[in-house]
């Protein structure tokens, strides 16, 4: 029992599937069952939970309670008790277990919500069938007699679930049964359904149930842990075990749900929206999409189950009429949904549906079931190119706010966004292999829009920089860089949508330069003038004023990189943004650009003349709780044994910046720690033994990390040289899965060849670092191509 290793990546005895399920379940029981003594009275062992509903997965608890009447004595219990739970711990079963009297369990499931679900599910598994059976009628009977009281509790806690976990549909490495459309959610149903107050939707749901059971089933197998939440690294191993046991084949051409997806053939599956326009998915990236499906039906389902609840709570009120309150042509709200005015056509009116969806996001209501499933089925096809009303209404659409993602979401699942938009269903669901997004393609893409929705007076076309923002990762899933077949997909589309030709060149710009800016940002120096260049090239080709076309790109850049996650979007890069963006500004006003930040000229002369004052030449400070300032006389090597000594200090480097001041070498460093002035006591002696030759950095790294074991399934490091990044310097690029001593790897390889780091921009995001070093030779000039080329296989061959 307990978590079992049932089989490895690669072989076909993986025991997935409900009659597994149910296999496990009968084992247990037996095995339970042969521990309680027989011929005891009044006493009794209950499964509750997933294991009352016969749902064990191979990594499963035990959830038992031993149920007993008062006529037994406490001592006699006590001794039953323990002749069950020590054999099961000793057979290494994981065991959550209570001992009570009937009463007790009936009084503590009134006030505690998990004893009381748990207690819904419960069945005999040996003993007095009467005790369980009594338990599991008053407990369903107090649950139906406080149903509005239960089922607020039951809400509070599914909030709570949303809020530390997220949405399963739309998270990349989501929680299989915590998060929001997981397993937890379809057990609510179940809850919400004995309270006798509504029904609740089955078929599709239950499937869907069963499909993330199917799921967990095979991650506790292929991890040989009691995993919950499907991390990148073990999705691979997943997918290959559920097709294996034929639950990918099963769901050819259907999702779990039941809806029309993409075909599973061979190890990819092909998705093909218009002739040239062919999608490959790999079979991790298939998993996903239907996890994303199911997770998307439970949700729904669960929505619609708490409209019900609400309003047969309602309806309990005799006093209460109905009012209906106008808030578009065509649409009004009542009790807190959205519906159709009694006059409303959708066949008539194309439109509708989007004035419909506007209305409901910007006022943060739910469609009525019946409001959706009209604008589904009656909606007349809004005529390509969209005239100008359809245009504002969905453009007051994308300017809802946080009310744009329920009401896309209903929408999509009712399919009456297929119809308005056929090119969302590409990136619909579409999971993304990369450790700075924590969201699917759409998800993220809507989180894009809201985030450009508060950014709109900013700019002057603040219709451009929404519908830029929807559409800015449209290129994803299909072969080639995203940007560029973004671009190329949205000079298609956009005329359809209605936009003239200059506004279709701005948003076809916007979309294939969207990353432009957080890339110069963040990897580039801005005191070289081709930093700006490079920019200001881009921005002349949208055909609208370069200053409003660099505001636009300015605030797409910005929404996207709040949407991806916290690793995109923090104060460094904030400020790595705005100073880019005042640069670009002032050249094109005609000004001279500003301090490059986060320089500071005068604290860097500052610390240049305490340097120089030091008997040593070292200074070593603490600026903020995560800012250290590094000053020293500048010479080769000097970054490497810096990031050396963070490193033995096992301080987190997240970004890094340095420059050269009258021949003193000023660094920054942004680093993760918990900083104490012992520690940077400590950083100043290492540092300067590292400088005196009397600290072996590397050896000690070596050492250090020989004793660590570490599997990691990433992409090699790749080392670039970046041509025309730079007039007065050789600009490598250098791109690794991060990892202690990293940094001090590349620089020492550098200081190995004898070239100078002039300036440097270190940044790690997320699980990635991604760092660029400007050098020049001993001459102060860049390299030539084929020794710019041979220091970058230096360092590749390092790292």
């Amino acid at each position: 029992m307990g978590v079992v290793h049932e089989g490895a990546e690669g072989r076909t005895d993986l025991l997935i599937g409900p009659a597994f399920r149910r296999a496990r379940s009968d084992a247990a029981d037996a095995f339970l069952a042969s521990l309680l003594p027989s011929g005891v009275p009044g006493i009794a062992l209950a499964a509750v939970g997933g294991y009352g509903r016969h749902e064990l997965c191979p990594g499963s608890d035990l959830d038992v309670v031993l149920l007993h009447d008062t006529a037994l004595s406490p001592a006699a219990v006590a001794e039953i008790a323990e002749k069950i739970w020590y054999p099961v711990w000793d057979s290494g079963a994981k065991l959550d277990h209570s001992v009570r009297t009937v009463d007790e369990a009936r009084e503590l499931a009134l006030t505690d919500l998990a004893v009381a679900a748990g207690l819904l599910d419960a069945r005999l598994v040996a003993g007095d069938v009467e005790l369980v059976e009594g338990i599991r009628a008053q407990v369903f009977a107090d649950w139906r007699r406080e149903a509005p009281r239960r089922l607020a509790d039951l809400r509070e806690e599914y909030a709570g679930r949303l809020k530390r976990h997220g949405e399963l549909a739309y998270r990349l490495e989501g929680d299989l049964k915590e998060a929001r459309g997981g397993l937890r959610d379809s057990t609510m149903l179940r809850f919400i359904s004995a309270s006798w107050l509504v029904d609740v939707p089955h078929g599709a749901p239950e499937r869907a149930r069963g499909f993330l059971l199917d799921v967990r089933d095979a991650l506790h197998g292929v991890s040989g842990r009691a995993l919950d939440r499907l991390l990148l690294q073990e999705q691979d191993a997943v997918a290959a075990a559920l097709r294996e046991a034929g639950v990918l084949q099963n769901l050819d051409g259907a999702s779990a749900d039941g809806s029309e997806q993409a075909s599973a053939v061979g190890t990819e599956s092909c998705v093909t929206e218009r002739p040239g326009t062919e999608i490959y998915v790999a079979d991790a990236d298939l998993l996903m999409r239907r996890v994303a499906e199911a997770a998307g039906t439970i949700a729904y389902a669960a929505d619609a189950a708490w409209r019900q609840v609400d309003a047969a709570l309602m309806a309990r009120n005799p006093t209460r009429q109905p009012v209906r309150h106008p808030l578009a042509d065509g649409v009004v709200e009542q009790d807190g949904e959205v519906y159709l005015a009694r006059a409303a056509a959708p066949a008539r009116d194309p439109i509708l549906v989007l004035r419909a969806a506007a209305a409901t996001a910007e006022s943060g209501l739910s469609f009525a079931p019946n409001t959706l499933r009209r604008l589904a089925e009656e909606s007349a096809p809004v005529p390509r190119p969209w005239p100008r009303p359809a245009r504002e209404a969905f453009a007051w659409l994308l300017g809802s706010g946080p009310g744009l993602i329920p009401a896309w979401e209903a929408l999509d699942r009712s399919g009456a966004l297929h119809a308005l938009l056929p090119e969302w269903r590409r990136i619909r669901s579409l999971p993304q292999r990369n450790s700075l997004h924590i969201h699917t393609v759409d998800r993220h893409s809507l989180e894009a829009v809201v985030a450009a929705a508060a950014l709109t007076r900013r700019v002057d076309r603040p219709d451009l920089l929404l519908f830029a923002a929807l559409l800015h990762d449209i290129g994803k899933g299909l072969r080639g860089d995203h940007s560029e077949v973004g671009a190329a997909v949205t000079r298609e589309l956009a005329p359809e949508l209605g936009f003239g030709p200059a506004d279709v060149a701005i948003l076809t710009g916007l979309v294939r330069h969207h990353l432009l800016l957080p890339d110069l940002a963040t990897r580039r120096d801005p005191d070289d003038p081709a930093t700006v260049e490079t920019l200001l090239t881009a921005l002349a080709e949208l055909p609208c004023p370069r200053l409003e076309a660099l505001r636009l790109l300015r605030a797409l850049s910005e929404a996207d990189s709040r949407a991806t996650g916290p690793a995109a979007w923090n104060p460094w890069r904030a400020g790595l943004y705005h100073d880019l963006s005042v640069r670009a500004e002032a050249a094109l006003l005609g000004f001279d650009p500003p301090a490059a930040e986060p320089s500071d000229p005068a604290r860097s002369a500052e610390l240049a003349a305490r340097c120089r004052a030091e008997p040593d030449g070292l200074v070593v400070e603490l600026e903020d709780e995560q800012t250290v300032s590094v000053a020293t006389a500048d010479r080769i090597g000097l970054l490497a044994s810096v990031a050396g000594v963070l490193a033995l200090r096992r301080l987190t480097i997240r970004a890094a910046t340095t420059e050269t001041v009258d021949g003193i070498a000023i660094q920054r460093w942004l680093v993760t720690a918990d900083w104490s002035a012992a520690l940077e006591a400590r950083l100043r002696d290492d540092l300067r033994a590292a400088l005196a030759g009397t600290l072996d950095v590397a050896g000690r790294l070596a050492a250090r990390d020989a004793g660590e074991r570490r599997t990691r399934l990433v992409a090699p490091p790749s080392v670039a040289v970046l041509p025309a990044a730079s007039a007065s310097a050789t600009v490598l690029e250098v791109r690794a899965h991060d990892a202690p001593g990293l940094l001090h790897r590349a620089t020492a390889a550098l200081a190995a060849t004898g070239v100078s780091v002039r300036s440097a921009r270190i940044s790690t995001l997320g699980a990635e670092a991604v760092d660029v070093f400007y050098v020049v030779d001993a001459a102060g000039a860049p390299l030539s191509g084929p020794e710019a080329e041979r220091v970058a296989a230096v360092v590749a061959r390092v790292l």
